[in-house]
């Protein structure tokens, strides 16, 4: 039937979804870098730090929102389907969790990585 689950699915959804928030974290810090320091370099002659962190948000949430955008048009175009088909390489990696899903929550961590630097940047 089309509303039953297999037994652990639960666990492993979840053990899925936190590998790829940890991914997106990754992910997100390592672009925080690299545009925080294009902020740096560019950034005007007295106020450095806070231009690193505006570029670094600003590319974040572009980044996300490129994401999201993209997020939007898969389900728009397939819809919300429980199994779909995904290659053996994906599921080596995510037992339970589709492109759809992990998407998501990479794009949620790009976001929180940039409200971070927003906190920052209002702190200053």
């Amino acid at each position: 039937m089309a509303g039953e689950s297999r037994p652990g699915r639960g666990r492993a959804l979840a053990r899925d979804l936190v590998k790829a928030l940890g991914i997106g974290l990754a992910v997100a810090a390592a672009g925080f870098v690299l545009l925080f320091l294009g902020g740096l370099a560019f950034g005007a002659a007295g106020s450095r730090i806070p231009s690193g962190l505006e570029a670094a948000k600003d590319g974040l949430l572009l980044a996300s929102a490129l994401g999201l955008f993209l997020l939007a048009g898969m389900i728009l175009i397939k819809g919300k389907k429980e199994d779909q088909p995904v290659a053996d390489g994906w599921r080596r990696h995510f037992r339970a969790a589709g492109y759809k899903s992990v998407l998501a929550m990479i794009c949620a961590a790009l976001i929180l990585a940039a409200s971070a630097a927003d906190l920052l940047l209002l702190s200053m």
